[in-house]
């Protein structure tokens, strides 16, 4: 499948009657930029390291419940106001609870005998979006599995994601690795390469409800298959999602798929895809401002899908390989009044009609050519071009009426 060579770019689609407007601030090459609704920079900054009490980090381990061989293990740790260590979580002590059947198991070795063989390159499960629950209507409720202080994050190398307890350090709520029918009635497709899952703040549409970008791509540990030899990646899926789940009944509350952005699935699924760097918030108003980061694309939806503001991003660089990319590292929506700098001029910007955009040189509008007729030739009676799927009773003499379209001076073409 194939793209146009031309994109426009910046602020392409702004509904300031719909949208939740504000600054969107992302990082992209190095810096981080504060944007407005129109595309503009208003403040730009260098990108440091982000520095906060929760850090995660890799560390080879000798000794775990994984392998008697060392293991690249992923081990999250709080920090006091002083910097020392207050609390510390290793993943290998945890193995047993994320629940993998003895297939994926079996898959996980593999990856831990080849980062031995050739180097420690990846963790065998790798945490994003370390963040702690906040307050929230199901603690409130009486369910300590969500108590404030515990921790969520994403594992989307396993296709998982994870509640786990301050106080024991246990996992008390997950999703993954593996997708049957839950307690509820909604039976999930799988999350694959799942990340940035939050629990909807209190104060926001959907309090309460987890919220995920389920990027897609290549990620989970299982059988063997013809895409992947050693069972290592083997769920494959080349388009994204975005899921709002009920973590106490495990249905789907809300969704942006490609069928919700209108895409013709399977074929144009991919048209909503970033298997990396994907990022989602939920809004004051209910919007979702959703970042498909290796693209550069973000935009901002309503509960009913409707896209009320879309920025591409125009700045290409060159990244770590040499490869040219706009892509967009992080993302934030912050509303005008949580930053200092004056209210910018909010200019509505209508959606397109790719129907009669044309580039300069090219004919202008559609509906603008001339059309021939010829006498006696009806050009609605039968297609030239057939399509191969319909039953038609075609013979050598069957006629194709035709009509000729021109554009700008017929007398020239």
């Amino acid at each position: 499948m194939g793209f146009p060579t031309v994109y426009p770019t910046g602020t392409t689609v702004y509904n300031p009657e719909k949208a939740n407007n504000g600054y969107t601030v992302i990082t992209r090459n190095g810096k981080i930029d504060f944007i407005d609704m129109n595309g503009e920079v208003v403040v730009t900054k260098p990108a440091r390291a982000k520095k906060g009490k929760i850090i995660v980090e890799t560390r080879l381990v000798s000794r775990s419940q994984l392998s008697s061989l060392p293991v690249l293990d992923s081990q999250i740790i709080i920090k006091d106001n002083q910097g020392g260590t207050q609390w510390y979580w290793l993943a290998s002590n945890h193995f047993t609870e994320l629940g993998f059947n003895t297939t994926a198991e079996n898959a996980i070795y593999r990856l831990i005998e080849q980062n031995n063989r050739l180097g420690w390159q990846k963790p065998w499960l790798k945490i994003e979006h370390v963040a702690r629950l906040g307050k929230n209507i199901w603690f409130d409720g009486g369910d300590d599995r969500f108590d404030p202080e515990n921790i969520i994050f994403s594992a989307p190398n396993a296709n998982v994601v994870v509640i786990i307890s301050h106080q024991t350090g246990q996992i008390v709520w997950k999703l993954g690795p593996t997708y049957d029918k839950f307690s509820g009635d909604q039976q999930f497709d799988w999350l694959i390469n799942p990340t940035d899952a939050q629990l909807i703040d209190n104060r926001l549409p959907g309090a309460g409800n987890i919220l995920i970008f389920d990027q897609g791509g290549a990620a989970g540990f299982g059988a063997v298959n013809g895409l992947s030899p050693d069972g290592i990646d083997n769920q494959h899926r080349e388009y994204s999602r975005i899921l709002e789940i009920n973590p106490r009944t495990m249905t789907i509350e809300w969704q942006y798929t490609p069928e919700e952005a209108g895409n013709v699935q399977p074929l144009d699924s991919y048209k909503f895809y970033s298997p990396a760097f994907g990022k989602v918030q939920r809004l004051k108003n209910g919007n979702t401002i959703i970042c498909e980061g290796i693209i550069g694309r973000i935009f901002e939806v309503t509960s009913d899908c409707d896209t009320v503001w879309e920025y591409l991003n125009p700045v290409f660089f060159r990244g770590n390989k040499g490869d040219k990319t706009n892509r967009v590292e992080w993302m934030t929506r912050i509303p005008y009044d949580q930053i200092d700098l004056s209210k910018p001029k909010e200019t509505p910007v209508a959606q397109l009609n790719v129907t009669n955009l044309r580039v300069p040189g090219a004919p202008n509008g559609a509906n603008t050519g001339k059309v021939t007729v010829v006498d006696g030739v009806d050009p609605h009676r039968l297609k030239a071009v057939r399509d191969p799927h319909a039953k038609q009773n075609l013979t050598k003499t069957s006629e194709h009426d035709f009509c000729v379209v021109t554009f700008g001076n017929a007398s020239q073409n």
